[in-house]
Parts: structure tokens; C-alpha cells; sequence
């Protein structure tokens, strides 16, 4: 299988980086939310969901800069 040329890979890549964005937000809020009414098991669990995506989306951005 062929790789895509290096435009259509940053696109891609790019696609994938807001859609991680997003979902670090979303997880930020609703950690927040769960915290605040005291669910701190659930907040937790939340928290290491996100830093699982902030490394994903530390991967991605180097791949991103290694396309130039």
C-alpha cells in the first residue's frame, strides 16, 4: 500500500489533532463536573483518560513537524 503524498498526510494528521483537542476539553469539563459534585473515583479515571490523549496528541504534533 502506498503512503499518501505529504499534504494529504499533514490534513489528515491535522484532522486528527482537533478532534484530540476536543476531546481533552471535553474530558477537562467533565472531570470538573465530576469533582464538583463529588465524584472523585469517576474524576480520576477522567484525568487519566486525559493524559493518555495529551500524549497521543504530543505524537501527532511531532509527526506533524516531522512533515515540515
Amino acid at each position: 500500500m502506498n503512503k499518501p503524498d505529504t499534504t494529504t498526510q499533514r490534513a489528515i494528521i491535522e484532522t486528527a489533532i482537533k478532534s484530540i483537542e476536543s476531546e481533552c476539553y471535553s474530558l477537562t469539563l467533565s472531570g470538573e463536573a465530576m469533582r464538583t459534585i463529588g465524584l472523585v473515583e469517576k474524576a480520576t479515571e477522567l484525568g487519566e483518560q486525559l493524559a493518555k490523549s495529551m500524549k497521543l496528541h504530543a505524537f501527532y504534533t511531532a509527526k506533524l513537524n516531522e512533515l515540515g
